[in-house]
C-alpha cells in the first residue's frame, strides 16, 4: 500500500503499511527537513520524525524519493468541534504564538505560516498546535 495523501509545494505525503511519509524533491531537501523537523518536535512544535532519511519500495521496480516517517497530525482544517476539539488552537493568534515560540526555542523565522501548515498532536493528555510543514524554505535563521 503507497497511497498519496496530500501533495505540497516542497514534499508529498504518503499513507504506506509503515505509516506517514514525507517524500522530497532531493536527499539535500529531505536531510534539512529532517534536521528542522527532529529538533521543533523535541520542543513540541512539530510532529516526531520516526526514521532516517531514506527512500521506500512504492513497487516491486520501484523507489520512492528521499524521504522520512513521520508521526501524523490532526489538521487544523479537519477541525469537526466536537468535545476533543480545542478551536483556539484554530486561530491567527495561536498561529503566531507558535511561530514565536519557534524563534525564541531556535533563532528561525517560520515565514509559511497559513493554516494548512499547522495541524496539532497529543501528548501526555495535551493537545500541541505545530508546524507540519517543516521544509528548509519556509525558515529563515537569524
Amino acid at each position: 500500500m503507497f497511497e498519496i495523501v496530500d501533495c505540497g509545494g516542497e514534499c508529498a505525503l504518503y499513507r504506506t503499511k509503515m505509516g506517514l511519509f514525507k517524500e522530497y524533491c532531493s536527499k539535500s531537501d529531505a536531510t534539512e527537513a529532517h534536521n528542522i523537523q527532529t529538533e521543533l518536535s523535541s520542543l513540541h512544535l512539530a510532529p516526531d520524525v520516526y526514521s532516517r532519511v531514506c527512500r521506500v519500495r512504492i513497487s516491486e521496480s520501484n523507489l520512492s524519493g528521499y524521504g522520512f516517517y513521520t508521526e501524523e497530525a490532526e489538521l487544523l482544517e479537519d477541525c469537526e468541534c466536537d468535545d476533543d476539539c480545542d478551536c483556539s488552537m484554530n486561530t491567527w493568534e495561536a498561529r503566531l504564538a507558535v511561530c514565536e515560540m519557534v524563534q525564541y526555542w531556535t533563532g528561525w523565522e517560520f515565514t509559511d505560516w497559513h493554516q494548512g501548515n499547522f495541524g496539532y498532536i497529543t501528548r501526555e493528555d495535551q493537545k500541541f498546535l505545530v508546524i507540519i510543514d517543516c521544509g528548509h524554505k519556509g525558515f529563515i535563521e537569524k
